[in-house]
């Protein structure tokens, strides 16, 4: 996934020539629905703080998951999209529905994201398109209280200003795998092996929490068991 920024005439123009290019065959996908929120994210392995962004689209083809080819994320005014194709989104599964999509869509500089709206295509295979869109508002983010962790006793302790908060467990390679709501007490480690199955020893895990007065998600990681 990458994000480009062109200043060229006739962008949309090309853009809309580039999703058409292939067939018309088969039936065309739907959005259902759409979920997404801005994140302030600490990098502990970078040493850097950033916005990203994560968005994901609850998505209906008549020709099967495996028919969908690619998500556009569009912002007309700043004329930048980004990518995110089938081998690269996550899928995330609740009950009956699948949901697709990232929590990594970021500036190449990272610096913030552009406020304002962007439109979200989902493409097929046979280059059949839905188009539906989010708004992004103009937000000066102060300093955030990042939350941290240590393990100790076979438990992970989590340091948070926030209420509620999560560990995200991912294995090695960003794969997402569960989240477990923080409690007093700490996590413990046995409680998730038990639950995540096959979960290597050498997994990552990032902390979460929701800033509510300045509207964005707050995560910090990776950390090490």
């Amino acid at each position: 996934m990458k994000n480009i920024r062109l200043r060229l005439p006739g962008f949309a123009a090309l853009l809309i020539i580039a999703l058409t290019l292939y067939g018309c065959s088969g039936s065309p996908p739907e959005v259902l629905n759409l979920i997404y929120q801005v994140n302030a994210v600490k990098d502990r392995d970078l040493d850097i703080v950033s916005q990203k962004l994560s968005l994901f689209i609850l998505p209906n083809d008549p020709d099967g998951y495996e028919d969908l080819d690619v998500i556009y994320i569009i912002h007309d005014s700043e004329e930048l999209f980004w990518t995110l194709k089938s081998d690269e989104w996550q899928k995330v599964t609740r009950g009956r529905d699948t949901w697709i999509g990232s929590n990594s869509i970021c500036m190449a500089d990272n610096s913030d994201l552009p406020s304002g709206r962007y439109r979200i295509l989902l493409k097929d295979l046979s280059g059949e398109k839905a188009e539906t869109q989010m708004f992004i508002k103009k937000r000066r983010v102060q300093k955030i209280r990042f939350p941290d962790s240590e393990v100790r006793d076979g438990r992970i302790f989590m340091k948070s200003v926030y209420e509620p908060s999560e560990i995200l467990v991912y294995e090695r390679g960003e794969v997402f795998k569960r989240s477990f709501a923080y409690r007093e007490g700490g996590l413990l480690l046995g409680e998730i092996f038990s639950t995540v199955k096959d979960l290597s020893y050498d997994f990552i895990y990032f902390l979460y929490a929701y800033d509510e007065k300045q509207d964005v998600g707050v995560i910090s990681g990776p950390y090490s068991p």
